[in-house]
């Protein structure tokens, strides 16, 4: 008897010890404990009032707020210092020395937030039965905002847990919290306003379908990102996961045209562009790796395994030539959207990228481990001069009379400046000449890649021994 409630008590063997140990953890906290109390006493609250009030409106208002920001933001930032913490304690050594790979470590941190998320989320239904049942809301959209709630905080956690692998403490706050209060409780008040409408929900309710494969691919997607790049900032180097991150994310460029050509939508090529912008960062954030057993399975793939190695091996001198391919794959869905237009700025956008790697790589701090904290810097510096640059540059032309050719000079501001001229022989003058100008540095950073592939070679030659002996 004693050993069936033991069993009884206790998680099932299936699940990753990983999440057995989070989920633990999670479910003594006393903030998990108050968070769950206060939010069914201000929901009882709320639908006693709503009981005996004719409007409601206001109950309405109340319970998307309340469980908005439980699913959306309280609950998620539990992940907020998962790695940090076990860095902090010295315990993620002592994790690696076990079975658990960096991925099922970093996968764990981010099951049990999402265990709790869909525990609190499953709570919630009998309110939403109980508002049903006293009229006016309608239970199939009511439960899938509340779906969408719940993969907006799933999301949100992962994306938290994969910033926890940054060591500075300052520079976690400043990535979690700007953003936040400069436009995410905006987005949470514009999603609270949108539900009242059932219109907003027509996309994930569509009968073709197509919405919604692509609402629940984009969150696995993004789920899987965060945390593959939180798994690769802690894995050792001779167990990279480059192979695997690059060739997700180049499938996944390839996914919206084909629900292009199933259902005629242009708006599904829209959806490459955030996939180029993780694929850029997580390929150029990539120190290089000078282990020779990172290599093996390039070589062990034969002559595959060598076509894809200068795309997919670890490092950025390789990630370069990925984010190129990615800008290849960008331009063609906009040439298919037919907004030729673009073209220009997804120019100078990709060019002002590489613009803040060269700069970054030829400074000795390319030698730095951790070079994510760097290359964020470095764009929010230049883009922080280019808005003082590019207003002098404007400021000046308007004074003079003469238009801002100035701005040419580098491609964030002739990205800024293009808008200052016209349709006409000007504007296409500005625009070659700003193009020809900002080619200056995808060249200068193919030249550097090109230098440090080929620093590695004595590494590769080690790595296709190992593979032969083996």
């Amino acid at each position: 008897m004693s050993a069936t409630l033991a069993s009884l008590d206790d998680f099932p063997d299936s699940l990753s010890p990983m999440v057995i140990k989070e989920l633990r953890q999670g479910l003594r906290t006393r903030a998990f404990t108050v968070t769950l109390l206060l939010l069914h006493v201000f929901l009882i609250l709320t639908m006693l009032l709503s009981s005996v009030s004719i409007n409601t409106e206001n109950a309405r208002w109340v319970f998307d707020s309340i469980s908005s920001l439980a699913l959306c933001l309280v609950l998620p930032l539990r992940g907020a210092n998962a790695i940090s913490d076990e860095v902090k304690h010295g315990t993620l050594e002592m994790l690696r020395l076990t079975r658990l790979s960096s991925l099922q470590i970093v996968f764990g941190k981010w099951a049990a937030v999402a265990l709790l998320c869909l525990l609190v989320a499953i709570s919630l239904l009998p309110y939403l039965a109980a508002r049903y049942l006293l009229g006016g809301v309608e239970l199939s959209l009511e439960m899938t905002i509340l779906l969408v709630k719940l993969l907006l905080g799933l999301v949100f956690a992962a994306f938290l847990v994969a910033l926890s692998t940054i060591r500075q403490p300052w520079l976690r706050s400043l990535l979690i919290f700007v953003p936040l209060f400069s436009g995410g409780f905006s987005l949470l008040g514009f999603f609270i306003v949108s539900v009242r409408s059932p219109s907003s929900t027509s996309f994930m309710m569509s009968p073709h379908g197509w919405g919604v494969l692509a609402v629940f691919l984009a969150v696995a997607w993004l789920i899987f990102s965060f945390l593959t790049l939180g798994a690769s900032r802690i894995s050792p180097p001779a167990e990279p996961l480059s192979v695997l991150k690059r060739s997700v994310h180049l499938l996944v460029m390839a996914l919206p045209f084909v629900f292009w050509l199933l259902s005629g939508d242009d708006d599904f090529l829209i959806l490459v562009f955030p996939v180029l912008v993780v694929l850029a960062l997580d390929a150029m954030s990539e120190s290089l790796n000078h282990v020779p057993t990172a290599y093996v399975p390039f070589f062990k793939a034969g002559f595959w395994g060598r076509l894809f190695m200068p795309i997919l091996a670890p490092g950025w001198a390789s990630g370069f030539w990925v984010t190129l391919l990615g800008s290849g794959i960008a331009a063609l869905a906009v040439l298919l959207e037919g907004s030729t237009q673009m073209l220009p700025a997804l120019g100078f956008a990709a060019c002002s990228f590489w613009m803040a790697c060269a700069i970054l790589f030829v400074l000795p701090t390319r030698k730095s481990e951790d070079l994510l904290p760097l290359l964020l810097a470095t764009l929010l510096l230049i883009a922080v001069g280019v808005s003082f640059l590019g207003g002098l540059g404007w400021l000046s032309s308007k004074a003079s009379g003469r238009l801002p050719w100035i701005l040419a000079i580098s491609p964030p501001t002739a990205w800024a400046g293009m808008h200052s001229f016209s349709p006409g022989a000007a504007r296409t003058s500005f625009l070659n000449l700003s193009l020809l100008l900002a080619a200056i540095w995808p060249l200068a950073l193919a030249t550097c890649s090109l230098f440090s592939w080929r620093s590695l070679a004595s590494v590769r030659n080690r790595a296709k021994e190992i593979s032969r002996l083996s």
